[in-house]
């Protein structure tokens, strides 16, 4: 993740001004602020440079030790949701708290790198880097379980939660594998005529390193590996590293000059007060740092954009991290290029203005993502990239530019270039940081996905125009603030800036719609991002609108009649309307209901008319936090699961481990009904569902209204887990004696043990739960 914030080539330009301004070589510092400008030509210098000294190494080898290091860094960040959903759940929380605790990490370990560096960047020392990021990868999965499970981590809320596990678990490894970068580049920086060469290899291998992890997990490793597996797969390719850099990286030592004085540094960053970028160091901080800001904005914004035709899944996440890094990649190079070419503060200013115009035309390309026709025919992973690609990359590429440049303006004094840098490079960081809590903790919610993406547009204009201070170029200036008010007018005409649902949250966008049902009269729709997830008559609780509901109501008559009033828990609330179906039909039964997002429930009131002062107790809180902490054992006779969101599959509730704590919650004759949806005949995801409650329950069961299996189709299933099973006909029977004809069928036994047996033998598991991968049939049979 080494390029999520503005700074990946600032980082490496940084560390060309550093070894040139310490040995007092003014040309190399020049040299090495045009770092992109003469990438290509660099590999022209391999062989040079790996003879140029005995203390140094060969660039080749520096460039594979950042890429490794890169490649581990994204592979763990990653895995880290797999590691925490089954204490935390995977939420946009969730992953918020992942980058910005990997953001902080690699904040650090360059800081802390860079001090090692300037002492001792020996062999030994990378390599004692990597045995130690090898050991931190693999620490995760001990320190996670054993810490959500201590008392005092379980009774924090939900975020201090997350903050805590993601915090102990990833901090550490982010931290010593990013610290290597800045060694390897000291020991490979032995020619101060091509320091910026060097070091342009190294970053561009650490670049395709982060690329690569990021897309090899998301879209492969996750799919055929277990977690366990994947993470001691990138200890094992460490230690392999800590070896190559033992055997190959030297013993020598770097040498540094401390010339530079206290005076000279507060001479620098004495001009406040004033537009003027040249040596303006706080400046030159609060423009990296908003525009650090903005970046991660828009990375967020885009999970929740893309949320209502895609889903939220690793695969959307995959999706946006690389298309967000290979976006800042380009940007931070042609940032430099335009550095080179040009020192004019306007420039910068035009490179923010098109920053802004980007983010604002965010809004109206986001009417691409309905244009069917242009994304039928691709799969679920290209769709993904299409969509995210044609969307944001432009305004994260344009934001990209800003680093290089105003580094560039920033530096007067050579002999100050490390420390300027550094500290540009630390707000960068920073800058990036709070974009990431604020927006996935806060600003979502608060504002909306649609008006967060106008403010970070309006913000960027603001700083454009006062970054260009157009008012010293009267005509350039007012071109420039017509262009900002057309592009602003014309959103506002178009009312780009509304959200496009009922209800904006951190985990759905809400819509309430209406539909006249032929019969039925009107009902009030809910849709979950493209899910219709409920249909509720208002004023008739007794109304089901799915036949997989009324599944799941004969099932629970059926309970009633047989053990008295029920006590049931159903985890995924919705509309509320099986729910109140209970309440309303099954006499002194009582109803737990686990909702994840407050602003489900809160719609079920206000536009669902469910009364405040119900019998139905709502929980908001993820399905298997319940389950582990709060659910009493042996409670329950019926546990129902509808959380699943079509595309969106939380994978730990699904799981084996989960499957045995919900068999501990019920009574020795319950039940426990799972909803999936899936193909029949081509779905992968319930032949793994079903064959992983076979793990858990003596009898399995697949039920419908009825059998869809003959049609081989996508349908809404309904897998029962129980310890006898639950009798259909004997159901069925009971409800023709009372003159109503019963929707409940099963599949037969051996019709269900042939149909699991036809598909992979894969078990879901906390290890390994592929859903992303099972669930990409249905999508891809959409079309």
């Amino acid at each position: 993740m080494d390029v999520v914030v503005n700074g990946l080539s600032e980082r490496g330009e940084m560390s060309a001004i550093v070894v040139a301004a310490s040995q007092g070589d003014k040309a190399a510092v020049a040299r090495g602020l045009r770092w992109p400008r003469i990438l290509r030509h660099s590999m022209v210098d391999v062989s040079r440079a790996s003879d140029a000294s005995a203390r140094g190494i060969s660039v080749p080898l520096a460039a594979t030790l950042a890429f490794g290091a890169s490649a581990a860094t994204l592979i763990v960040e990653l895995i880290a949701a797999r590691v925490l959903a089954p204490y935390i759940g995977s939420s946009l929380y969730t992953w918020t708290s992942i980058i910005g605790v990997v953001l902080a990490g690699i904040s650090l370990g360059n800081w802390a790198g860079g001090r090692w560096a300037s002492r001792s960047a020996s062999g030994a020392r990378v390599a004692g880097l990597f045995f130690l990021g090898a050991a931190l990868s693999i620490v995760p999965m001990l320190v996670v379980p054993w810490l959500a499970g201590l008392s005092p981590v379980r009774g924090l809320d939900l975020l201090g939660r997350i903050f805590v596990l993601t915090t102990t678990g990833f901090l550490p490894p982010s931290f010593a594998l990013a610290a290597i970068t800045p060694l390897v580049i000291t020991r490979a920086v032995t020619d101060r005529a091509r320091a910026g060469r060097v070091i342009g290899v190294v970053y561009a291998s650490g670049t395709a390193g982060s690329l690569i992890g990021n897309f090899a997990t998301g879209f492969v490793l996750t799919a055929y590996l277990s977690v366990t597996t994947i993470l001691l797969g990138v200890a094992t390719i460490l230690v392999v590293l800590a070896l190559v850099s033992l055997r190959f990286g030297g013993t020598g030592e770097s040498e540094t000059d401390d010339s530079v004085t206290a005076d000279d540094w507060a001479g620098t960053v004495a001009r406040l007060g004033t537009l003027d970028l040249v040596g303006n160091v706080p400046l030159a901080c609060v423009i990296v740092a908003f525009s650090s800001f903005a970046t991660m904005g828009v990375e967020l914004a885009a999970s929740r954009i893309l949320a209502p035709s895609l889903g939220l899944s690793l695969y959307s996440w995959t999706g946006i991290i690389g298309v967000v890094l290979f976006a800042i990649t380009l940007g931070n190079y042609f940032g430099g290029w335009i550095a080179d070419r040009s020192s004019d503060q306007r420039t910068l200013a035009y490179s923010l203005l098109a920053g802004a115009i980007a983010t604002l035309a965010v809004l109206l390309l986001v009417e691409l993502l309905d244009a069917h026709d242009m994304w039928g025919q691709l799969g679920l992973i290209e769709r993904i990239v299409a969509e995210t690609f044609v969307v944001f990359f432009v305004p994260v590429f344009f934001l990209g530019t800003i680093s290089p440049q105003v580094v560039k303006l920033a530096i007067t004094d050579p002999r100050l270039a490390g420390r300027v840098s550094g500290e540009i490079y630390a707000w960068s960081t920073a800058g990036a940081i709070a974009g990431t809590f604020a927006t996935g903790w806060w600003l979502i919610s608060a504002l909306g996905v649609h008006a967060l993406v106008f403010g970070l547009g309006l913000t960027l204009l603001l700083l454009a125009l006062l970054v260009g201070r157009y008012w010293r170029a009267p005509v350039t200036g007012a071109a420039v603030v017509v262009l900002a008010v057309a592009m602003v007018g014309a959103l506002l005409w178009r009312d780009a800036a509304r959200s496009r649902c009922t209800v904006e949250t951190n985990y759905f966008c809400i819509k309430v719609g209406t539909e006249e049902r032929p019969g039925v009269g009107t009902l009030r729709t809910l849709v979950l991002d493209h899910l219709v997830h409920s249909f509720v008559k208002v004023g008739d609780p007794g109304f089901l609108g799915y036949v997989h509901e009324e599944v799941q109501s004969e099932i629970a008559t059926m309970y009633a009649e047989r053990l008295g009033p029920l006590r049931m828990l159903v985890i995924g609330g919705g509309g509320y309307t099986y729910p109140r179906w209970v309440d309303a039909r099954l006499p002194g039964a009582t109803v737990e209901v686990v909702e994840i997002d407050a602003g489900v429930t809160e719609v079920a009131h206000q536009y669902f008319a469910m009364p405040r002062d119900t019998r139905i107790q709502s929980f908001n809180l993820d399905g298997r936090q319940y389950v582990q902490e709060i659910a009493p054992p042996g409670a329950y006779a019926l546990v129902v699961q509808d959380a699943v969101n079509d595309l969106s599959v939380p994978y730990h509730i699904m799981t084996r481990e989960y499957n045995d704590r919900v068999r501990a919650l019920l009574k020795p004759d319950g039940a426990y009904l799972l909803t999936v949806i899936d193909l029949y005949r081509d779905g992968q995801l319930l032949r793994s569902a079903a064959r992983t409650m076979k793990q858990t329950f003596p009898v399995v069961q697949l039920l419908a209204a009825s059998p869809a299996w003959e049609s081989g189709g996508a349908n809404v299933w309904v897998i029962a887990g129980s310890a006898a099973g639950i009798d259909v006909e004997a159901l069925r029977a009971s409800y023709n004696a009372r003159g109503v004809q019963s929707r409940t069928v099963a599949m037969p036994g051996p019709l269900l043990d042939q149909y699991i047996a036809d598909g992979p033998p894969i078990i879901l598991s906390d290890e390994y739960a592929p859903v992303d991968n099972l669930i990409a049939i249905l999508f891809r049979a959409r079309g």
